[in-house]
């Protein structure tokens, strides 16, 4: 889970990859993201000889334009390889849920003033103060 105001470059995981290959050279992987990712909201962040990496936020998140995202990183050889593709122990679908933030509500002025008479009895309605709601103005905005 990320909230939807998180700063591009926050860590969402980090994801390790194992190849069992003798040859040093048949080791060596190459990570990309396969789908979920059309907006290029995400990024992926190794060290080329590194069996680790680590999938950042790369563009801000809004819960209102998707709440989740479910992002498939394929790890494959960087040489060339004989046979089929990459396998389905190739690749990881890393869900992310958009936490929705909601803004304080805050009020129009600092202080407020009402003249009460003195005969007033205890109890009665004197004022009405209501916060304005900035989630509205937020919506008006966009």
């Amino acid at each position: 889970s990320l909230p939807e105001n998180a700063k591009p470059g926050t860590l969402v995981t980090t994801l390790m990859a194992t190849d069992a290959d003798l040859e040093p050279a048949f080791r060596l992987m190459d990570f990309s993201i396969e789908a979920g990712d059309p907006e290029g909201i995400f990024d992926l962040a190794w060290e080329p000889d590194s069996d680790r990496v680590q999938l950042r936020l790369h563009k801000n998140l809004s819960y209102e334009a998707a709440p989740h995202h479910e992002v498939v990183v394929v790890v494959q050889n960087v040489e060339e390889l004989l046979g089929p593709g990459p396998g389905p122990g190739s690749t990881a679908t890393v869900t992310v849920l958009v936490e929705r933030v909601v803004p304080p509500l805050k009020l129009d002025q600092e202080s407020y003033e009402a003249s009460v008479p003195v005969s007033t009895p205890a109890g009665s309605f004197l004022l009405t103060i209501q916060p304005s709601n900035p989630m509205r103005s937020l919506s008006s905005i966009q």
